[in-house]
């Protein structure tokens, strides 16, 4: 059975119009009357009196109403709860540097979920910087940023409250293989940067 031909009938229960669901669903009369003939014929019960004037459900029909209401329900229920959050459904836009997205982002979220605050997020990649300009512009609406004691925070950063959510320590290392030879030369980000302040 099509859940749409179950939201055609609770639609028409409460109008008791053919003509006024017909235009709410987006058909034809003909069309929605054939649809809820089918619900009709699947249930094995008349659902609407078509004889009467005005039209009218039956009593089948009304007590059809509430177990409507409820596949509906517990259908929609189970396909929030199961489907990817997308910022339009409502998730929290979250913008961070790539580094964040495989360091801190997933225990920050984890402990989101063990402390049982239902958050769904949508990340957005960015530098440092530009996450910080997008904070404050309601480009998102939470970010995660790089934070070091000694280095000055962009002045987007200055008008928001912060809290830390996580340490890391930033380690040199070198390939195992290079040890015996000449190490390999150490990349650092350009010092107009945020990290390559840090560095």
């Amino acid at each position: 059975m099509n859940i749409d031909i179950i939201s055609d009938f609770l639609n028409f229960a409460e109008s008791l119009s053919f003509t006024r669901t017909a235009a709410d669903r987006e058909t034809t009369q003909s069309n929605l009357s054939k649809r809820l003939r089918q619900l009709e014929i699947w249930l094995a019960s008349d659902l609407i009196d078509r004889r009467s004037r005005p039209v009218a459900l039956t009593q089948a029909g009304k007590d059809f109403v509430p177990v409507a209401r409820g596949i509906v329900a517990e259908l929609a229920a189970f396909r929030s709860n199961h489907r990817p959050w997308q910022a339009a459904d409502g998730a929290i836009t979250i913008a961070m540097p790539h580094s964040a997205t495989i360091s801190v982002f997933p225990s920050f979220k984890h402990q989101l979920s063990k402390e049982a605050i239902p958050a769904s997020f949508s990340v957005r990649i960015a530098n440092h910087d530009r996450v910080g300009s997008m904070l404050a512009s309601s480009e998102c609406d939470l970010a995660l940023a790089t934070s070091h004691p000694k280095v000055i925070q962009s002045p987007e950063f200055s008008a928001l409250r912060s809290i830390e959510v996580a340490k890391e320590r930033l380690v040199v290392v070198s390939s195992p293989e290079l040890e015996d030879r000449k190490p390999a030369p150490l990349h650092v980000s350009d010092r107009r940067t945020y990290i390559g302040q840090i560095w």
